[in-house]
This record gives C-alpha cells, sequence and structure tokens, in this order.
C-alpha cells in the first residue's frame, strides 16, 4: 500500500514501529493533560499500562501470527490504564481524537479536516487496584468483571465498549507500553469475537 491511500480498511502489515508511534501520542496526550490540570498529575506514577484494543489489536495480533486473512483497521483504539488514587476523580468519558499520521494504514475517506492518516481515539479508565498491581492482571481482571461496558454519555462515545443501546465486547487489546512492566507486546485479551473472520470495529 503506498503511503497516505485512502481505504476504509487498510490491511498493511501492523508493526512494533506502528505501536511506539501509538505509544508516544498517548504519553503526549497524557503529559499535555497533566500541564493544563495539575491535580491529575498523581496519575503519572500510577500508570498501569497504554494498550491497542479493539479492531486495531485483533489486526495486529493476526499480523504477529502471519496470517493470511486480518482484520485490517479502520481507526486506532489506545486506551491508557491507571492505577485509580483514592483521593482524585478520573474521568473515564474522557475522549480525545489525535492523528497518526502518514503511514502504510493510509487514512479513512471520512478523515476529519486536515488529518493524513487514521483516526486515533485516546480513551481511558482508572482501575481500582494498587499501583504496584500486575498491570495485565488488573486490566484482564476489569475485562471479566465489568461486562465490557461503558455508559454513553449521550454523544456517541468511538469506545466499542458500547454504543447508546447496544453493548458490544472488547474483541482484543495488546499491551503496548508500560510504567513498569515488561510485558511489551502481551496479548491482553482476545475474545472469540476477535478473529479475523468477522472483523472488529477499529
Amino acid at each position: 500500500m503506498t503511503k497516505g491511500k485512502s481505504c476504509k480498511r487498510s490491511h498493511a502489515p501492523f508493526t512494533d514501529e506502528h505501536l511506539k508511534r501509538l505509544a508516544a501520542k498517548a504519553r503526549a496526550d497524557q503529559q499535555s493533560l497533566f500541564e493544563r490540570k495539575p491535580h491529575l498529575a498523581v496519575y503519572g506514577p500510577r500508570l498501569l499500562l497504554i494498550a491497542l484494543c479493539q479492531g486495531g489489536a485483533t489486526h495486529y495480533l493476526d499480523c504477529r501470527k502471519g496470517k493470511t486473512h486480518t482484520n485490517g483497521v479502520k481507526d486506532l483504539d489506545v486506551y491508557t490504564f491507571y492505577s485509580k488514587d483514592p483521593g482524585i476523580k478520573w474521568n473515564d468519558r474522557r475522549h480525545v481524537v489525535v492523528d497518526f499520521g502518514e503511514s502504510e494504514f493510509g487514512y479513512h475517506p471520512d478523515r476529519k479536516a486536515g488529518y493524513v492518516g487514521r483516526h486515533v481515539d485516546l480513551l481511558s479508565r482508572a482501575l481500582a487496584v494498587e499501583p504496584d498491581a500486575n498491570p495485565v492482571m488488573a486490566v484482564q481482571d476489569w475485562l471479566a468483571n465489568s461486562h465490557n461496558k461503558t455508559p454513553n454519555p449521550g454523544n456517541r462515545m468511538t469506545t466499542r465498549f458500547a454504543t447508546r443501546m447496544t453493548i458490544r465486547p472488547v474483541s482484543a487489546c495488546a499491551s503496548i507500553a508500560g510504567w513498569r512492566s515488561r510485558r511489551w507486546r502481551s496479548t491482553v485479551w482476545r475474545s472469540a469475537r476477535g478473529s479475523a473472520g468477522s472483523p472488529g470495529g477499529g
């Protein structure tokens, strides 16, 4: 695929360099937030892991396994997970969209004005675990026990966890960065719906 090509779903290979770019964007967004809202900076050291989720994660895992028929990506969903601070509330509904930039994935025909690459949805959750908890196990436990859903605030959230009336499970989740953990590229979650046979949303 030529860089910059318009297509609804890209099946270009998902590499570790792409993961590093996503992690950098999530960290830059985190730093910007903490600078604008200093009281939230207590969450910096409470970072558990950053994870690529949904269709993008399914595609990445398909590529790692060398599958011929991959899920492909429409957009990229990246979640940052923190250990919840008992005194400072985290806004679990925060949703930021940034431009992935030029890449082998090209761009979606419905991209935002001024964007040159895929949309990256940056989302986050504060989990009720201690800061020294095992990051992967903490996220797995949350996925297993939260029914994989989140309330919709009114406007459509690009979380793939839920739409206004329909609950949709997370198809896949792969660790791309962590504060202490070396579980780089770990498969955190992959459901039966995350198979390449039925493309995921992202």
